[in-house]
């Protein structure tokens, strides 16, 4: 079995020394009070697992000079990625996806993200880069000023299509992506897991909206069009080629999670998992 992502919570507040000579305490995470469920099985050599968001923000300045750079946008129902006209406006979206712990042996073939593009729109007709964060964030905290991310140019791990219309799935290319190898990582320590950031380089004026994991579509029992990834991933031979309840483990909630934002549970739907020869065509995966 694989290693739990392990947190720890303190049992008071750590007591820290301002410089004013103040004492301040650091706040203590709370567990998620949502316990993860998930739904269907596979049996067979191949299986898919739809994962979804555990927690999503966006962060970007709207004001001249960024003067609300520290605002926070990390419960709303939308997800934006742009480019507006006021530098330092570098919008753009952060996105971490639940992850269970898999039987042993088990390849991850590929990997994939999904986001639902909706209706508010300054469409631009280029992909836009998909990075893996390499450092906690905190949804409720997050913003372009305090973002783990340096803005402008970041070296790529996958791209996600251009747009093309509204209400509709856009997927990351299969070419030319990471996803799967970073989700392998992810697997093996999930400490490592801290989402994936949709940038924004381009110096042109776009905007993109996706659906966020708070959108009002989203409840216990039904994941919608909130932020997925995909994994296609191969199983062992023989009575071990299965993938389901009996060997599937979920771990509880980060106590970061947004999700409880707007549900109440106490279960919440994170996994989904089919089998077949192909991607099931009622999930309408996109590939770009």
């Amino acid at each position: 079995m694989k290693p739990r992502r392990i947190y720890e919570f303190a049992l008071a507040g750590a007591l820290v020394l301002a410089l004013s000579g103040c004492q301040t305490f650091s706040p203590t995470p709370t567990p998620s009070s949502l316990t993860p469920t998930m739904e269907g099985s596979s049996q067979g050599e191949i299986a898919y697992l739809w994962l979804a968001a555990d927690k999503d923000a966006w962060v970007g300045c709207r004001a001249q000079n960024c003067a609300d750079g520290d605002h926070n946008h990390g419960t709303l129902f939308s997800l934006d990625v742009s480019d507006p006209t006021i530098p330092p406006g570098t919008t753009r979206i952060y996105v971490e996806f639940y992850l269970p712990e898999l039987p042993d042996r088990t390849q991850v073939l590929e990997a994939y993200i999904n986001l639902y593009e909706d209706s508010r729109q300054i469409p631009g007709n280029t992909g836009r880069p998909v990075i893996q964060v390499l450092q906690e964030w905190d949804p409720r905290a997050i913003n372009h000023n305090n973002q783990p991310m340096a803005i402008g140019h970041l070296s790529e791990d996958a791209r996600l299509g251009r747009f093309r219309d509204v209400n509709e799935w856009r997927g990351t290319y299969p070419f030319s992506s990471n996803l799967a190898s970073i989700v392998r990582s992810h697997l093996r320590d999930p400490s490592s897991n801290h989402g994936f950031l949709i940038n924004n380089p381009s110096n042109t004026t776009f905007l993109r909206s996706f659906r966020s994991d708070n959108a009002t579509s989203r409840t216990e029992t039904d994941m919608d069009f909130l932020p997925r990834l995909l994994i296609k991933v191969l199983l062992p031979d023989g009575p071990e080629s299965y993938l389901g309840p009996s060997n599937v483990v979920l771990p509880p909630l980060p106590p970061d999670t947004d999700l409880d934002e707007f549900l109440t549970g106490p279960d919440v739907l994170m996994v989904s998992i089919a089998g077949g020869a192909t991607w099931p065509a009622s999930w309408d995966v996109a590939f770009d």
